[in-house]
């Protein structure tokens, strides 16, 4: 995701005008919220596993390939999940709707020292209903995720990684809420797959407050992957600058 689409509305081929990220859009103004939109792109080809290497380690990736993969598991890290539980006793756990060896994830986050790795070979049914080329709907993942973290020992380090709004942005009956057509399918599953991601973080946003978990917590959305360039139309442009957008999952730690 990126900046362009704070506060953006967009008007569909049925005339129905709404904002893409309406909850993104609440978060951002609130002022229990920090936004930082001055940053670089610093992932390689190890994109999502290069920024969670970042993250847990402020450690970079490789200058060719994923450290994941090839390093990630022989290596003893500093890591932020470690660190934490050893000094505060934070329980740690990712969740992730695909399979563990995406990434080599199920050896890497041993290295990592977390506590917990919930996946789709140990704690989720992927069918073709359900899931999305990269796993499981990010709506889904986040109501089957409730009951893994509700059961982790208080206070807890938490990452889930979600996949819906991800390259090539496929739309399907629970993403579709913009008629669009703007002769790129890419485009129009881009905008629809935002809407549902900011949809489905609503939805998990309310669970913790139903949960009493969302006074105590402290909430870290990023994108993880490179932009990629689309060139700019007068229906879609928004300054002189081509649109890129960003086909990350939002991941929450």
């Amino acid at each position: 995701m990126q900046q362009f689409l704070i506060d953006l509305s967009l008007t569909d081929e049925t005339g129905m005008t709404a904002e893409v990220t309406p909850f993104l859009n609440s978060l951002y103004h609130s002022s229990d919220s920090y936004s930082y939109s001055n940053i670089f792109h610093q992932t390689g080809q190890g994109k999502t596993s290069d920024a969670e290497l970042m993250l847990d380690n402020s450690l970079f990736g490789l200058p060719q390939g994923s450290a994941f993969t090839q390093i990630g598991a022989d290596n003893t890290f500093q890591s932020a999940p470690a660190i934490l539980g050893e000094t505060f006793g934070y329980t740690s756990a990712v969740f992730h709707g695909n399979v563990g060896s995406f990434w080599d994830r199920d050896n890497v986050y041993k290295s990592f020292d977390y506590d917990y790795f919930f996946d789709a070979d140990s704690s989720y049914t992927l069918t073709d209903e359900n899931s999305v080329e990269y796993g499981l709907k990010d709506k889904l993942f986040f109501q089957e995720s409730a009951q893994y973290l509700e059961q982790l020992p208080q206070p807890f380090y938490a990452k889930f990684i979600t996949v819906s709004n991800h390259f090539p942005f496929p739309e399907d009956e629970m993403n579709n809420t913009f008629t669009l057509d703007t002769g790129d399918e890419t485009i129009d599953g881009y905008f629809n797959t935002v809407h549902y991601a900011d949809e489905a973080l609503a939805e998990f946003f309310q669970y913790m407050k139903d949960a009493g978990l969302y006074d105590n917590t402290l909430f870290v959305l990023y994108g993880d992957t490179s932009v990629f360039p689309v060139p700019a139309t007068k229906r879609w442009r928004r300054s002189s600058e081509p649109i890129r957008i960003c086909g990350v999952p939002m991941t929450m730690p």
